[in-house]
């Protein structure tokens, strides 16, 4: 069976229904506000702590979309939180399966965050980060969606 997805049901996924470039870019900073919640989520989730402010999820998404990557991210999430993830490790708040992707650079309260790690969190985050478009039918029926993350 031949099935297709429709431009606008994307762009709507995409830009939370907005037209004007105004309000797409209105759309694509609360995406990422959104984004960054459900990254902070997946840290906390990763290593049960909430140790990630609303502040360094956002730049750290911002940095993973448009800016410096991902290894700017990960150095803005070692930043934020190392203090608190340090001080969790000294009372064994972090589980034993993720203590492996910490390491000390040397410095007290100064950790570092494996790039296995990273990209673990960051795609437990994406689950959180998914939107759906409809898939129709070459009869114009729908026949299931798609989801897909914006970024």
């Amino acid at each position: 069976m031949l099935t297709t997805m429709a431009i606008d049901d994307i762009e709507v996924a995409v830009f939370n229904g907005a037209k004007t470039q105004t309000e797409q870019a209105e759309a694509a900073e609360q995406n990422a506000r959104d984004e960054a919640k459900a990254l902070r989520a997946a840290f906390a989730e990763y290593y049960g702590i909430d140790a990630l402010s609303d502040a360094a999820a956002y730049q750290c998404i911002i940095d993973v979309r448009y800016e410096g990557g991902t290894e700017s991210a990960k150095s803005k999430m070692e930043r934020d939180t190392s203090a608190l993830l340090a001080e969790a490790l000294d009372e064994g708040e972090v589980t034993e399966a993720r203590l492996s992707s910490l390491s000390h650079s040397g410095f007290a309260n100064n950790l570092t965050i494996s790039d296995a790690a990273f990209e673990d969190i960051l795609n437990i985050a994406k689950e959180n980060m998914k939107v759906s478009v409809p898939v129709y039918s070459v009869e114009g029926a729908v026949v299931g969606e798609y989801s897909f993350v914006r970024f």
